[in-house]
């Protein structure tokens, strides 16, 4: 005989306190100087409105846009994952994929690394060969190689340049969270760490001299550069266009409080509020890092910002997309991955309590 267990949800409840101008006694005695009259109000009270659900993960993931989980997607232990469903309000127009085949990530469940064996992650192996692009998923279904789709050249650069960034992500200016759960294997380069999300960068950004109207490999969108990287006890956000190999930070957070190791699972929250600031919380809804925003930029070889104002968070793919060439003085390790259980953007303000409540939810779900 089967027998189903329904869990009850959590409960939250409100208490209001009132005050009372009811007067619970009067009191008047007739003295010898006058009437002297004793007024005792009743003490404050408190109403009780109905229990309420506590909050859970489901009731703020609603909102984004973006919203990739490894369980509950039919995948099966040890095969190749083709397409990944975006739950996200964006829908399956922002699913992710790989059309070009030989490259695909696998769904485990039991891998020794793995920390995520009860819901499950898809492991992304890298590549360290030049030219050559590491198992991925990505928007546009594939891994972008040397020479975009569409020729470049005198007046084609926009377009090559529009054809080839369009299908990637693309947050607002505005207040966001973005969530990511993930593990890197074993033998990991801790100065390039396997591959969570990234995108292609041109190697000319559009407000140079002759954008438009240069030679035929003027828009050339060949350099792989992450989208978010922990490493060591860093966490940065690349900005998606560069000049060469240039490192160009949209956000960059030194010393963390925990470091970047093989087999650990790391949950990471990172909100922006209304003002710019950006926040980390992490499965325990603790406060790990915090940057202010920030008008100067970096300069020299690390141009780019601390927190730069209103900078777009943009992502093409899954795994390491694109080839390897700002890399070849310091390859990733081959055939060394991580492990994604749980990505995602919030694309507006969901509150620092909301944000710090979403890293521990997601710690209850994923690190039990």
């Amino acid at each position: 005989m089967a027998i189903n267990f329904t869990a009850p949800k959590r409960k939250n409840v409100d208490l209001s306190f009132t005050s009372s101008t009811d007067i619970l006694a009067t009191l008047t005695s007739s003295l010898e100087r006058g009437v002297t009259t004793l007024e005792v109000n009743k003490p404050q009270a408190f109403t009780l409105s109905s229990p309420n659900d506590a909050i859970v993960l489901e009731s703020i993931l609603k909102d984004a846009e973006i919203a990739f989980q490894a369980d509950g997607q039919g995948f099966t232990n040890g095969g190749n994952v083709t397409e990944w469903t975006n739950n996200g309000t964006l829908g399956a127009d922002y699913n992710v994929k790989n059309t070009t085949g030989g490259q695909y990530p696998t769904f485990d469940t039991d891998d020794g690394d793995n920390p995520f064996s009860t819901t499950g992650a898809i492991l992304f192996k890298d590549s360290n060969v030049s030219l050559e692009t590491s198992q991925f998923l990505s928007f546009r279904g594939e891994a972008t190689g040397v020479t975009p789709s569409v020729p470049v050249g005198i007046g084609k650069n926009q377009e090559a340049f529009d054809e080839t960034y369009g299908s990637d992500y693309e947050s607002g200016t505005g207040p966001f969270a973005i969530y990511q759960v993930f593990a890197y294997e074993t033998g990991f380069n801790t100065t390039v760490p396997p591959a969570v999300t990234s995108n292609l960068t041109s190697n000319i950004i559009q407000s140079a001299v002759g954008w438009d109207q240069g030679g035929a490999t003027i828009f050339n969108p060949s350099i792989y550069r992450p989208a978010i990287q922990f490493e060591n006890n860093d966490l940065n956000i690349y900005d998606r266009e560069g000049s060469g190999v240039s490192v160009v930070y949209d956000y960059l957070e030194d010393n963390l409080s925990t470091t970047a190791a093989a087999g650990e699972p790391f949950v990471q929250v990172i909100y922006r509020d209304s003002v710019g600031d950006i926040y980390v919380f992490n499965q325990n809804g603790e406060q790990i890092a915090y940057e202010a925003v920030d008008s100067e930029g970096l300069g020299g070889f690390l141009s780019g910002f601390k927190n730069e104002p209103k900078f777009k968070f943009q992502f093409g793919a899954f795994g390491r997309i694109g080839n390897l060439t700002a890399y070849s003085f310091s390859p990733p390790a081959a055939n060394v991955g991580s492990y994604i259980a749980a990505f995602g953007v919030i694309n507006k303000d969901i509150t620092k309590i909301k944000a710090q409540n979403l890293g521990r939810l997601l710690g209850e779900k994923y690190v039990p």
